[in-house]
């Protein structure tokens, strides 16, 4: 990863990563992968962080006894991630990241995933802080698979949405509560869920 600055807190980014994958389990494939990035990260205007980067990756799966070759991936990735403080209490977060991941689903060594999500944190009484989140995530498994009966490509969406109330009792010390949700909507029915979840917490910095 190297950096040139092009404003007195922004960089110009170029980024080069490489990764092996190795499974210990039939089924799935081992795989390489390397990937380029450009983009820029750091604070363009007083109220603005970003960081933005977009590039593409090759991925070479071996094969698999009694399955042959596997779908490979070459094409576009990235990652946007936007930070605005609309004033001193209030900042706004949206977030972009196309990836792809490894799966042990089926025949399927990898998914191609693009996720949404954007939230706005509200501070009040000093100390307080209320977060209301929305997201949208889609997963595509590239390899046929069976599931019910049926054979398909599996694709799934997902959508969330939470809601977090957090309290600063020291610089270093915080709790909060948040309440999430999430439903994932498949092409394959006996992946269709609704989760709701319930959480208090508290952190530590140091």
């Amino acid at each position: 990863l190297g950096g040139y600055k092009i404003l007195p807190k922004t960089l110009l980014l170029l980024e080069v990563d490489y990764g092996t994958i190795n499974y210990h389990r039939t089924g799935n494939a081992n795989q390489d992968y390397w990937q380029i990035f450009s983009g820029v990260r750091g604070e363009p205007t007083e109220k603005m962080d970003l960081l933005a980067k977009v590039g593409f990756q090759d991925r070479q799966l071996a094969d698999v006894p009694g399955q042959g070759p596997q779908d490979d991936f070459d094409g576009v990735v990235a990652n946007v991630d936007w930070n605005y403080d609309l004033t001193d209490l209030d900042a706004l977060r949206l977030n972009y990241l196309r990836s792809v991941k490894t799966s042990t689903f089926a025949e399927n060594s990898w998914l191609r995933q693009d996720k949404i999500s954007g939230s706005y944190r509200k501070r009040f009484w000093n100390k307080w802080a209320l977060t209301p989140q929305l997201g949208w995530q889609y997963n595509h498994y590239p390899e046929l698979a069976t599931a019910g009966g049926v054979t398909k490509r599996r694709n799934d969406n997902f959508w969330s949405a939470s809601i977090e109330l957090r309290y600063e009792i020291q610089d270093w010390l915080s709790t909060g509560i948040v309440y999430r949700f999430r439903s994932r909507n498949s092409n394959m029915d006996p992946f269709d869920f609704d989760n709701n979840r319930l959480a208090v917490d508290i952190s530590f910095v140091y």
